[in-house]
């Protein structure tokens, strides 16, 4: 237990000093300089869509929440939306700027329905799967983003 302890205290005395000077999220302000966060775009018709983030993790992959990607039907129960209905946008003005959209070609999940109760059992992860093609435009924004 001591030990557990020990190493959480050392590894908070790690932590990036400058995050507290940075712009809060709600009111921040726009961030281009971490070209993996992107917008994930839930545009389901029944439920009214939704807006999440989402973190580019390869050029063709994009980890966000379960929840995003699913959708409550008057019931009260969640189903998948389908991939056709979901879009991806980088760039710091993501949701603004539809030149920046990219399709998602198939979602994977954490298995079983999403449920609200299971959330906080770490069942809350999906791996958007976007097109081969979009490799080639991630790659061009981390090239110009660092002069190459």
């Amino acid at each position: 237990m001591r030990r557990g302890l020990f190493v959480a205290f050392a590894l908070a005395g790690c932590a990036d000093p400058a995050l507290a000077t940075r712009a809060p999220i709600v009111g921040g302000a726009p961030d281009d300089a971490h070209g993996a966060v992107v917008a994930v775009i839930n545009w389901d018709r029944a439920s009214g869509g939704g807006l999440c983030t989402g973190t580019l993790v390869a050029p063709d992959r994009v980890l966000t929440a379960k929840h995003c990607v699913w959708h409550r039907l008057d019931s009260g129960t969640y189903v998948a939306t389908a991939a056709d209905r979901l879009e991806v946008r980088a760039g710091p003005h993501a949701v603004d700027d539809i030149r920046a959209t990219r399709g998602v070609v198939e979602v994977l999940s954490t298995p079983g329905d999403y449920t609200v109760d299971r959330i906080w059992e770490g069942d809350d992860v999906a791996l958007g799967c976007r097109p081969r093609s979009a490799r080639r435009a991630a790659s061009r924004r981390r090239r110009a983003r660092h002069g190459a």
